[in-house]
């Protein structure tokens, strides 16, 4: 599979510039000759953290550090951004507060970008969603066209850390790549996706597997087509099928068909379940609002390896209103339906139907000032399995259900100028706590969590631009078992430099 997605990347470069080579040198000429061949921008952003935290065992250290910096060259036309992000680790509780370090660049020129280091890319929702990979790729949007491709590592290999208290990753380095064509004029849109991501077993050290780790093996095909009926009605649709061996070490299925098979993409072993998911709607646009209406389902087990988790065994009926007020200074935003689980009756008594819905209110009360407050009852996402850890005493992953969620927030200026902010942001959440998939009567939890943030931005002659931030955070979990508070300041400066490009 690689091997096909490193021949159409060859290709692809070969047509795209073949095709605007007369184009792209006549551009250099008309830089060159007017002086304008070098344009440089950068900004940088450094956090510093503080946390206290009460109630339970610290599970991070006290004081935390990141940066961020990112660099734009705009070479005779041809686009060069390039960022980096680095973190302290954590230690215990390795998962919360990893250690990274990432340097990625993606230059670009009309409609040709390319991708190297650290990047994300997104297909789908159901296929692949913005997972962060290591790597290369390409995206080419020549006229009504779209040609999106990716290879790289999606995951390093982890070894057991026996002091930690709940390990999360796995020790198996995961290698992925994905294809995309695509087609969009004024009335119709379509994509064709195509994931494929395996978990590699060769050089693996028997030591550093237990026995619940599993080397998983994963293709997924992705359909998408949107249709605009009429200038106040658009049909909307997304399909995916995906093929997830959960156990490559497992031998392989006798007498597969070619479906099973999906037609020599993928091996499949006893291991390997085949599920789908889809959705369609209908969005009516008649003037003052917005209503789309929609059906979606996921079957029990569907899973993709190009999202980093993902909600299955749920079906959603909803309706969406979007309702600006006074020409957008306000806007009021709902969505009502039903949801059920337990698709295919395996779940005993743990199914369940209920309503949903969603509401989103937003203001700007005068220039300077303006709210939002959101409140939801969707479904949020559930673990697979429990995590079994040699020689710490571990109970299941607790696997945490949002039933009702309202944000609150607003935003100050402070004076005309525009350069000083406020900003509060208030949640509030209830929920239920499920282990090992039986949910817990008297397991509710209640979560509070209070920021206000201060926003200084300043110039420094023409080219110099810097930012700085300031926030207090603090939070309380009221649990079964007791209460935890966290409270901790931060800091942050940002800084650039250079003409926008």
């Amino acid at each position: 599979m690689r091997h096909l997605f490193f021949i159409i990347f060859l290709s692809i470069s070969h047509l795209s510039f073949a095709q605007s080579v007369d184009g792209f040198f006549s551009d250099i000429r008309n830089r060159i000759e007017q002086g304008d061949i070098l344009r440089i921008t950068g900004q940088a952003t450094g956090q510093f953290d503080y946390n206290s935290i009460s109630g339970i065992v610290q599970r991070r250290p006290g004081f935390n550090a990141r940066l961020q910096a990112g660099l734009g060259i705009d070479l005779m036309g041809i686009q060069i951004p390039a960022s980096i992000a680095i973190a302290r680790g954590g230690t215990v509780y390795n998962y919360q507060l990893p250690s990274y370090a990432f340097v990625g660049l993606s230059p670009s020129y009309k409609w040709i970008t390319l991708h190297a280091g650290d990047r994300s890319m997104s297909f789908s929702p159901y296929v692949l969603n913005g997972l962060s990979y290591r790597g290369a790729g390409i995206e080419l949007t020549p006229g009504k066209w779209r040609l999106a491709a990716m290879y790289g590592r999606l995951r390093r290999a982890t070894a057991i850390n026996a002091g930690s208290i709940q390990r999360l990753e796995s020790p198996y380095q995961r290698m992925g790549g994905g294809l995309q064509l695509g087609y969009q004029d004024e009335k119709t849109k379509v994509k064709l996706s195509i994931f494929s991501a395996a978990d590699r077993t060769e050089n693996q050290d028997p030591l550093s597997v237990d026995s619940l780790d599993r080397p998983e093996r994963n293709v997924c095909l992705g359909l998408s087509f949107n249709q605009q009926i009429s200038d106040k009605l658009i049909f909307q649709s997304e399909w995916a099928l995906s093929a997830l061996t959960r156990d490559q070490q497992q031998p392989a299925l006798e007498n597969a068909t070619s479906l099973q098979r999906l037609f020599g993409l993928f091996n499949p072993r006893i291991s390997t379940g085949y599920h789908q998911a889809y959705q369609f709607g209908i969005q009516f646009n008649p003037g003052p609002f917005d209503l789309l209406v929609q059906f979606e389902r996921i079957d029990p087990g569907y899973r993709t390896l190009g999202s980093l988790y993902f909600q299955n065994d749920i079906e959603n009926i909803t309706s969406q209103v979007s309702l600006p007020i006074e020409e957008g200074k306000y806007q009021v935003q709902g969505r009502v339906g039903l949801q059920r689980n337990n698709l295919n009756q395996s779940s005993g008594q743990n199914g369940f139907k209920r309503f949903i819905g969603s509401l989103a209110l937003s203001a700007q009360w005068t220039a300077g000032i303006n709210s939002q407050i959101n409140w939801s009852n969707f479904r949020t996402t559930n673990r697979i399995r429990a995590i079994n850890v040699p020689f710490v005493e571990i109970d299941s992953i607790v696997i945490v259900q949002s039933n009702n969620n309202i944000n609150l927030v607003n935003t100050f200026q402070l004076g005309k100028n525009g350069r000083q902010f406020i900003t509060s942001n208030f949640t509030f959440q209830d929920a239920q706590t499920i282990r090992n998939d039986d949910i817990q009567g008297d397991g509710n939890s209640q979560f509070l969590m209070a920021l206000i943030a201060y926003n200084l931005s300043f110039t420094h002659g023409e080219d110099r631009r810097s930012n700085i931030s300031a926030s207090i955070l603090a939070h309380q979990n009221q649990l079964p078992t007791g209460k935890v508070i966290l409270f901790g300041p931060s800091i942050g400066y940002q800084t650039k430099w250079g003409k926008e490009l």
